[in-house]
């Protein structure tokens, strides 16, 4: 088999592997409706406005090739030409971390500038430990943390108090 088709049937696991690991992280497992996402600008959506660059509202052969070249260099760790096993488990983990902290700065980002400050972080813990202040005592009981949803240990017990 030619490098040519070899690169070209890597390129393209590449490209539905990381597609479909983007539908399944794109917010941490939320569900999926007609290939769109709920959570709004993430998986595929997002993809496809990457992919198309001059903004046609269509992706041509050039452009989702080109897209996946970009991919596949952004995980050739050692810019060797090839991709082992773990230079994609990495580019797969960092992608789906950098989604996950986006959506931790838009949560914390009060101001909306881009960034989180200390002062946001606190904001937010202070909102978040009046919450579970139920008595309104200024201290939190642990029978509070257990009707909050966070067992002892401080293990949280999902919506439903269960793991």
């Amino acid at each position: 088999m030619k490098t040519r088709s070899r690169i070209l049937i890597l390129l393209t696991g590449l490209t539905v592997s990381a597609g479909s690991l983007g539908a399944a992280y794109a917010d941490d497992g939320a569900r999926w409706d007609h290939g769109m996402n709920r959570g709004g600008g993430h998986g595929m959506e997002s993809m496809f406005e990457r992919a198309d660059t001059d903004n046609d509202g269509t992706v041509t052969a050039d452009e989702f090739i080109a897209a996946g070249s970009e991919r596949f260099a952004a995980a050739d760790a050692d810019n060797d030409g090839n991709i082992t096993a773990e230079e994609m488990a990495d580019a797969m983990l960092r992608e789906r971390l950098q989604r996950r902290a986006g959506r931790m700065i838009e949560r914390f980002d009060s101001n909306e500038d881009g960034s989180v400050s200390l002062a946001e972080i606190e904001d937010r813990q202070r909102k978040m430990f009046a919450l579970a202040d139920r008595d309104n005592s200024g201290a939190i009981e642990e029978d509070e943390l257990r009707k909050h949803g966070v067992g002892r240990g401080g293990h949280h017990r999902g919506r439903y108090g269960r793991n």
